[in-house]
């Protein structure tokens, strides 16, 4: 038997051992403990919503071990999540995350619980005020709507977060678009506050084109939300392998292109020039100028660039000039035109003119007189004397030496006969021009009233005073009854003024007009089966009292030898700078005219104006009420 003492030791030493390592401190003597604090006591939560605390753990007393996080008093319905459920060494913080499910509405009162081995076990409470599902709502928009931006550059837009009873975070992203090439900044990229703004930046390497994106948003508890944004990527302005170019002082109101089939793209000017890029092989181009005037061109890529010397490969039209003429009589009109500027006066006007809007540069005068003749086979102006001033480059504000139509100076004009060709029972109007190769453009003859002679006479310029370069204008317009609804034309194009004999094509078939829309503005559409005779140039144009005017030409090559025509005014609402008042409106009677061409070369936007052309062309015309 041991002795009394000896089992006290024993007994002692057992106990010792008992409170290893419960019973141990740190070097001061302080006891191994923890502390559990909530960074909240309660808060409120939405049934299908949730809400969170962050809970912290304190080690005292060399503690370092894992406490183990547990929640008592969830009630039904009720999902709580612990994050962690262990707290490791060297860690101090977890969150505890409440979804309410189909809790019922109330205060519930959770406890939270942290345990370790060697250390008391502590507890903290927080209370959760679970409310009805209604958590508010957001809706996304986007300004400006399409975002305009060049090709290497950037542009900024501003989204609206516009809020009903809702408060929360809102994460902003941008989805769609193209694959590289064009980023999106958001400044903030989450958000509190009602707006953010945008940034898109696209590369310079980016094709220019409408690119579709989308703004989305998403907020704890609600539906994601979103809003379209189309991108259009510009070129830069002086870029590209296609230019227009138009004088400063008559600069369009708006400019766009089309590359092939794909979407119309404002371009901005660099100076006075439109230079856009046309990959596809065929585009258009449209242009208001005026305010009211919309011209749209369908041509191929070589087309379109040969016809964007908008301003006749001039300068500016800076200049004034004055002149007075002499030598005509009561009955006479005198025609001057120079350098993109003309004048009319009349026997019974005063002698002076002034030209306004002159081109800079060197240019041919011509300068016509005409008297009216009563007679024959038709009323008609008979050319009597020409002047032609060549190589001219007056100083603005000059005055020119007199035009004297008795002077040496003045030419007699020759006369010629014109043979018409497949008349028929129509009657015919034929007009005269001449053509220098300096600029200048001459008004030689113009029947009054209309014949049904086949061979009748016009008046053209001697071929000694003729240059180089310069190109009678000779065309017959021919016309069933007095309705002028249908007509035929054919223009011939002669450098020496020789007997002429031109031959009318085909009647038109007939030209569908309709309405294809009313809102945001009246676009027509023109259907047409393309004659062979006429297959080089396709113009559908119209105009209303109000003002507004709209023509769109179509070259063969660009229908790629279609036997349809089937066009009319695009849809430019979504276009960057548009304004639906340049178009046509809704409810005004639209008067409309459809003509075919076809030349004797080959063509395209412009009728080539060379010794030896014919052209040969049709019209229709009639009215809509849109």
């Amino acid at each position: 038997m041991k002795h009394p003492r000896t089992r006290l030791l024993a007994a002692t030493m057992l106990v010792g051992l008992s409170c290893l390592p419960a019973c141990k401190g740190d070097a001061t003597g302080v006891k191994a403990s923890i502390t559990l604090s909530l960074s909240s006591s309660s808060f409120t939560v939405a049934q299908g919503a949730s809400g969170s605390v962050t809970m912290t753990i304190t080690r005292e007393g060399g503690f370092t071990g894992a406490v183990s996080i547990g929640v008592n008093g969830v009630p039904a319905g009720m999902d709580v999540v612990v994050d962690p459920t262990s707290i490791p060494d060297g860690s101090t913080t977890g969150v505890i995350t409440v979804h309410p499910g189909t809790t019922n509405l109330g205060v519930y009162r959770l406890a939270v619980r942290a345990s370790a081995a060697g250390v008391t076990s502590v507890t903290a409470r927080f209370d959760v005020l679970v409310t009805e599902t209604f958590q508010g709502s957001y809706t996304l928009s986007v300004s400006p709507s399409p975002l305009l931006v060049p090709q290497g550059g950037e542009a900024t837009a501003t989204v609206t977060i516009d809020r009903t009873d809702f408060t929360g975070n809102v994460d902003l992203a941008v989805t769609g678009g193209p694959t590289s090439g064009l980023t999106a900044t958001f400044s903030p990229a989450s958000t509190t506050g009602n707006t953010s703004t945008l940034t898109i930046a696209a590369s310079a390497s980016l094709l220019a084109a409408t690119y579709h994106l989308a703004v989305t948003g998403e907020a704890e508890g609600l539906a994601q939300q979103a809003a379209p944004l189309d991108v259009r990527v510009v070129l830069v302005a002086g870029t590209g392998n296609t230019s227009w170019d138009f004088c400063p002082d008559r600069m369009p109101t708006w400019f766009a292109y089309q590359d092939g089939s794909g979407p119309w793209m404002q371009v901005q000017p660099s100076s006075s020039t439109f230079s856009f890029q046309i990959d596809s092989g065929r585009g258009g181009v449209a242009v208001v100028t005026g305010g009211l005037n919309l011209n749209v061109y369908y041509g191929t890529q070589q087309e379109l660039d040969a016809n964007g010397a908008q301003c006749g490969g001039t300068t500016s039209p800076t200049r004034t000039v004055n002149g007075t003429v002499a030598g005509l009589g009561a009955v006479d009109n005198a025609f001057i035109s120079f350098a993109g500027a003309s004048a009319t006066l009349t026997g019974l006007g005063g002698p002076a003119f002034t030209l306004t809007g002159v081109f800079d540069g060197s240019f041919d005068l011509v300068a016509s007189r005409s008297s009216l003749v009563i007679g024959g086979q038709s009323p008609s102006t008979e050319l009597t004397k020409l002047i032609i001033r060549r190589g001219l480059n007056p100083a603005d504000n000059s005055t020119l030496p007199v035009l004297d139509f008795g002077s040496a100076e003045a030419i007699d004009p020759v006369q010629r006969n014109v043979t018409i060709n497949n008349l028929g029972g129509d009657l015919s109007l034929i007009s005269g021009f001449f053509i220098t190769a300096g600029g200048g453009v001459a008004t030689l003859y113009t029947e009054i009233g209309q014949s049904s002679g086949a061979t009748r006479q016009y008046f053209g310029v001697p071929e000694a005073n003729r240059t180089s370069g310069d190109v009678h204008f000779l065309t017959v317009g021919a016309y069933s009854g007095t309705t002028f609804t249908n007509y035929r034309t054919v223009s011939n194009y002669f450098g020496q003024a020789t007997d002429q004999t031109v031959t009318l094509g085909p009647q038109i078939t007939p030209v569908t007009v309709s309405t294809v829309a009313t809102s945001p503005y009246a676009r027509l559409r023109a259907q047409y089966t393309i004659q062979p005779e006429y297959d080089d140039l396709l113009l559908f144009g119209g105009g209303q009292a109000t003002g507004q005017t709209f023509t769109i030409f179509a070259s063969k090559e660009y229908l790629g030898g279609s036997s349809q025509f089937d066009a009319g005014i695009p849809d430019f609402s979504g276009v960057n700078g548009w304004m639906n008042a340049w178009a046509p409106q809704p409810g005004a009677e639209i008067t409309w005219t459809f003509s075919a061409t076809g030349y004797s070369v080959p063509g395209g936007l412009v009728t080539p104006q060379t010794d030896g052309v014919t052209a040969q062309g049709a019209v229709a015309t009639g009215q809509i009420t849109p």
